[in-house]
């Protein structure tokens, strides 16, 4: 085993995560499909993965792929890929075996994981690369191998088809990872006795660190929850929000993602006290929901706005310093563990002023407001962006053909909508502001 010793700062999620497990030996880890598997047996295994990967001739740094499916078998393959450095590209199981070959060679991946479930798309897709069937682990000696992968160069890769077209990756490294969990590992109000309900392996990491047992499954109804006493439950606010009376009677709704729309917010106001939700896993874009909400969040739930620093900056700078904004740094997880973001700042007579960053999940319900969804589909819209001037809020938009009086920039005016839309744009933020004022005489 890897040596712990009192006093010396845990800097690895790799150590930490072996920590857990062999403090809590004799605690299940997960429940699933009823039988209960301890801390002890979820290391052990996690090992035994790892072994069969050598055995294959995996190498530290390689590409495989693996899917988002709550199984134990897929648990332990994302668990120990990512404990051993191999780079994972995450997908759902959803997508056709055209979209999975075309992925496979794009991201030129030599292994892919799967288990029962997702053996049946080998003779589908047609592989040449290398399956690794997590069923056979069991014949791997249970080594304990001091397993270093580097935290900065393992990549998670996180693919989701979505509803908006084509997907697109979403790369993190391991350190980004540990930072989320620390985030929630520090903040997120449960105890050792609490029973937590997960259907994605991010958030299961979550639960693991948190000593907690987790139940392992797929969609489950309340009479499932209820039977394997399920006191939390770590979901988005989507799932929340679609399935509302299953969740009702649980003790603790653990909410990821900042994925709360004003025009949601209500419901969730009368929501959170019937579905006993303590704790809302927020950032910076938080502030864009009106000053009444937040003081309802702060005053009720532990709302966090300071999950991680922002770095900002302004490209593609005109000689007044105005351009494009950038904003990197939020770390914020959705339902998938994706994040898909878009840089929200406000002009005025001092300059350009970062608000932070409005975040969504790529697969969520609740994602756009029909009218911007309707505008950007217009075919004299090319591109567009949000900008707030004095409060307001207003959804800049490029023509094809632009606008004669007022250049290629034209604008529609929205008093009380959130900036929930990514601009594709490099417009030039100077000239918006002009236009601005000259036309609504601000």
């Amino acid at each position: 085993m890897l040596s712990l010793h009192k006093g010396v700062k845990i800097l690895s999620i790799i150590d930490e995560f072996i920590k857990v497990c062999n403090e809590k030996k004799e605690k299940d880890a997960f429940i699933y499909k009823g039988h209960g598997i301890s801390y002890k047996r979820l290391l052990s295994d996690m090992y035994k993965t790892i072994g069969m990967m050598k055995a294959y001739g995996m190498k530290s740094g390689e590409k495989a792929l693996v899917f988002l499916l709550p199984s134990y078998e897929m648990y332990l393959l994302f668990f120990a890929g990512l404990f051993y450095g191999i780079n994972l590209i995450v997908t759902d199981s959803y997508r056709s075996p055209r979209g999975l070959r075309r992925l496979l060679k794009n991201e030129e991946i030599k292994y892919v994981f799967c288990d029962r479930s997702t053996a049946f798309l080998k003779p589908v897709i047609g592989l040449r690369q290398k399956w690794i069937r997590v069923k056979k682990y069991e014949k791997y000696a249970s080594e304990a191998y001091d397993v270093k992968p580097d935290l900065d160069s393992t990549v998670l890769t996180t693919y989701t088809s979505g509803t908006t077209g084509s997907p697109k990756p979403i790369r993190r490294s391991l350190n980004d990872l540990k930072k989320q969990v620390e985030v929630v590992v520090d903040n997120v109000t449960v105890n050792t006795d609490d029973i937590a309900f997960s259907r994605l392996p991010i958030y299961t990491l979550f639960i693991v660190f948190k000593g907690l047992t987790c139940v392992v499954g797929g969609k489950m109804n309340s009479r499932e929850l209820k039977e394997h006493k399920v006191t939390a439950v770590l979901a988005p606010i989507a799932e929340l929000l679609e399935s509302e009376e299953e969740y009702l009677f649980v003790k603790k709704v653990l909410i990821g993602g900042a994925t709360v729309y004003p025009k949601e917010i209500h419901r969730l106001r009368h929501l959170f006290p019937k579905a006993g939700i303590e704790y809302v896993y927020g950032s910076s874009e938080c502030v864009l929901i009106s000053k009444t909400d937040i003081e309802y969040f702060e005053k009720n739930y532990a709302f966090d706005k300071k999950i991680s620093g922002v770095d900002v900056s302004v490209e593609d700078a005109d000689e007044n310093g105005v351009g494009r904004i950038r904003v990197e740094g939020d770390v914020v997880l959705s339902d998938t563990g994706i994040e898909i973001s878009n840089d929200i700042g406000y002009l005025d007579e001092k300059g350009l002023h970062i608000v932070g960053r409005r975040n969504y999940s790529a697969v969520g319900r609740y994602n756009y407001l029909i009218d911007r969804e309707i505008l950007m589909r217009h075919p004299e819209i090319k591109r567009g962006f949000s900008l707030i001037y004095n409060g307001v809020c207003y959804f800049c938009y490029e023509g094809k053909k632009g606008i004669p009086d007022e250049g290629d920039i034209s604008f529609v005016y929205f008093s009380k909508l959130p900036m929930d839309y990514k601009h594709r744009t490099k417009l030039n933020y100077g000239k918006a502001l002009e236009i601005i004022k000259k036309k609504y005489k601000v």
